[in-house]
């Protein structure tokens, strides 16, 4: 958002329609800056994250390429649009979708459609046909307005939720923070390990059914519950940093 600022800052500051060419190119930069946060998450799992990064990067440069494309091969920069070719145009449409769709079962799926928002009024201003300036310019404030109104609506969700019971809670920091995908398969690996070691429990998209673990009749059923979603857990994040330092487990005198 920030890059976004600083970019519609100098945009209003240009003397005329097409006075200064890489501006262009700055917008075409901006706007697939703003899809790689929904890609990254997608692989954002230890190990292997860093090595997505490198994926989210090479994306990144595919749909910036037009502009030294045409640098490359001599021919003359469009002064008022810097343009994504019609393939990449539906490439980026589709990254954004995957991206996007990934949170909108979260809390967050109402900031996601604003910057889906924003992001389908960028790629008209930055797409394979013919607009006027002052169109381009229009579609330029509308999504800096979206984007904007998302950042804000993603901040407001993200304040601290009603206090929950200590699993509910560290699985909805989860299912909200990583999306769908991984919440989904994160499910499904704490499920099978319940299924195997015969625990009358289930985690589904809301929590856990039943939501009280300790209503089971085995005290020890929580505890062993926690160790198997901190196990989970570390794929994503620190566990003390979610639930706090495990205390130590107590060893029967000699």
């Amino acid at each position: 958002m920030a890059n976004w600022g600083l970019f519609a800052t100098c945009a209003a500051l240009e003397p005329h329609d097409g006075a200064w060419t890489w501006l262009r190119f700055w917008q075409l930069a901006s706007t697939v800056l703003l899809a790689t946060p929904p890609v990254a998450v997608l692989g954002a799992r230890r190990p292997g994250e860093r090595a997505w990064n490198l994926i989210v990067l090479s994306l990144l440069v595919v749909f910036a390429l037009p502009g030294l494309e045409q640098w490359l091969l001599d021919r003359a920069l469009d002064p008022d649009r810097a343009i994504m070719d019609r393939p990449r145009t539906v490439f980026f449409c589709l990254v954004v979708l995957v991206g996007v769709g990934n949170y909108l079962p979260t809390r967050f799926g109402a900031a996601a459609l604003v910057l889906a928002a924003g992001l389908a009024v960028e790629i008209v201003s930055v797409g394979p046909w013919t607009i006027a300036p002052s169109t381009s310019r229009l579609l330029t404030s509308l999504a800096g307005v979206l984007l904007g109104t998302g950042a804000w609506t993603a901040w407001f969700l993200s304040r601290p939720a009603p206090k929950r019971r200590r699993l509910t809670g560290a699985w909805l920091w989860l299912r909200d923070s990583w999306g769908a995908v991984w919440a989904i398969r994160f499910s499904e690996r704490w499920n099978a390990a319940a299924q195997f070691y015969g625990w009358p429990v289930r985690l589904g998209w809301r929590g856990f059914d039943p939501p009280n673990l300790s209503n089971n009749g085995d005290s020890s059923l929580g505890d062993a519950a926690e160790d198997q979603f901190r196990i989970l857990l570390r794929r994503f994040a620190d566990p003390d940093e979610v639930f706090g330092p495990q205390a130590p487990q107590a060893h029967p005198p000699d």
